[in-house]
């Protein structure tokens, strides 16, 4: 990719107050890949390699590069003068959700409380499909993935609501320095 050739007009964005929120606007050069991992859980996407002059990014931003939305996968810091961005393109979400917790009631007994989990943005991605025959039901479980910025920070247990369908968080992963990945599932009936 020539880095003379920055034509392309790119927001960069930051999440806060549970919404990505535009930083600044930057020139890039841009190339669309067929494969980008931005989750060592979640299924592979298209994306771009972007080439920017060097600023000070990293992988808790995302982009928009006309009109497409990207979370920042990799940040190659080895040239002087630019920096080389690996990006999938995905489709945030805004998701709501409740958790249940334990309190004390009337004469000192445990009563279960559902409080309110403030909405945020997520991306959900398939993790697999799978069908396990049960007597004397069938169950389809769809397994998949919520990924969240660093600052959103669920428990298993949690129950999330997106597009009128119920989820449950069932582990959450939260190594990674910038985003945090949720296994969550849907159970119906088949």
């Amino acid at each position: 990719m020539n880095p003379g050739k920055l034509n392309k007009w790119m927001g960069i964005f930051a999440y806060r107050d549970g919404e990505w929120r535009l930083q600044r606007h930057v020139y890039c050069a841009c190339k669309y890949l067929p494969r980008v991992i931005f989750s060592p859980l979640a299924q592979a996407r298209d994306g771009a390699e972007v080439k920017i002059r060097r600023t000070n990014i990293d992988k808790r931003f995302a982009l928009l590069i006309e009109g497409r939305f990207h979370l920042i996968a990799s940040v190659d810091y080895t040239d002087k003068a630019y920096l080389t961005l690996t990006a999938a393109r995905v489709v945030p979400e805004l998701i709501t959700g409740e958790r249940t917790v334990s309190r004390q009631g009337r004469l000192n007994r445990p009563e279960n409380v559902s409080i309110s989990i403030e909405p945020f943005c997520g991306v959900i991605s398939e993790k697999y499909l799978n069908h396990a025959q049960q007597l004397p039901n069938a169950v389809l479980e769809n397994g998949l993935i919520l990924t969240t910025p660093k600052c959103v920070k669920l428990k298993s247990g949690d129950t999330l609501v997106h597009s009128g369908k119920r989820y449950s968080v069932l582990t959450a992963h939260t190594e990674d320095e910038y985003i945090n990945d949720y296994e969550i599932v849907r159970m119906e009936d088949a």
